[in-house]
């Protein structure tokens, strides 16, 4: 399940107690826990700091990502022995999300591509345009990827065609985008993305259409988004 825990210094948002109280609440003995804290994790002194704290205050099993940092290449930390034992992969951002992880510089994006480790899971954070271009790099350098969060028809159509055509890819869906309908939202007086409503009952009619197998399509759950809970209930 992938998670936002907001230790080190957000934990008034989310911290790893409360994050993994809710996953096994709702039977997940799993969590995946994103890279994008303040501060992030993006190399091993980062990585034993949130891994200390997980061990500490974690109900259930945890996992970590190393996050590719933008500012300064970090996929030589798959070098260190502690990394490639503790780290299931690196987390690229190519879209806005929260932190100081956005890379926006292709670039950089084909150097990551390049010099990441082939048993190394890259996982990314990309939506529609920008998605084409992670498929397209993860062709021509034969790496794994996963792509978070899938929200649209479009996105789900590409990843299927990538798959079907030879690449390594797997996606996640969160339950929202898979099974929000106009008239839920329309119930709801604080909704204000009504117009999304259509790319969320297009994504579940395009997943159930597809017949994916159970290892392309995984469910993402994330309890509170990571947010403050008079948030996360708006």
């Amino acid at each position: 399940m992938h998670v936002h825990a907001r230790d080190l210094n957000e934990s008034y948002k989310e911290d790893w107690s409360s994050c993994s109280k809710s996953a096994v609440a709702g039977g997940i003995t799993t969590i995946c826990a994103m890279p994008n804290t303040k501060p992030s994790i993006i190399d091993e002194e980062s990585l034993r700091k949130i891994k200390t704290i997980a061990n500490t205050k974690s109900y259930c099993n945890s996992l970590f990502y190393i996050g590719a940092n933008p500012d300064k290449y970090n996929y030589n930390e798959f070098d260190k022995m502690y990394v490639k034992n503790n780290a299931i992969g690196m987390k690229i951002y190519l879209g806005n999300t929260h932190g100081g992880l956005i890379m926006n510089d292709m670039e950089k994006w084909i150097i990551y591509f390049q010099k990441i480790p082939d048993n190394v899971l890259i996982c990314v954070h990309a939506e529609t345009k920008i998605l084409g271009q992670v498929l397209f790099l993860a062709s021509i350098y034969k790496k794994r990827v996963h792509i978070c969060h899938v929200s649209t028809k479009e996105d789900i159509l590409m990843i299927r065609e990538a798959k079907n055509n030879g690449v390594n890819v797997t996606c996640e869906v969160c339950p929202h985008h898979l099974f929000l309908s106009k008239e839920i939202c329309l119930e709801r007086e604080n909704c204000e993305n009504c117009e999304n409503c259509e790319n969320c009952e297009d994504c579940e009619q395009t997943f159930l259409d597809s017949k994916f197998e159970s290892k392309f399509f995984t469910l993402h759950l994330r309890f509170a988004c990571g947010l403050p809970y008079n948030r996360a209930i708006s």
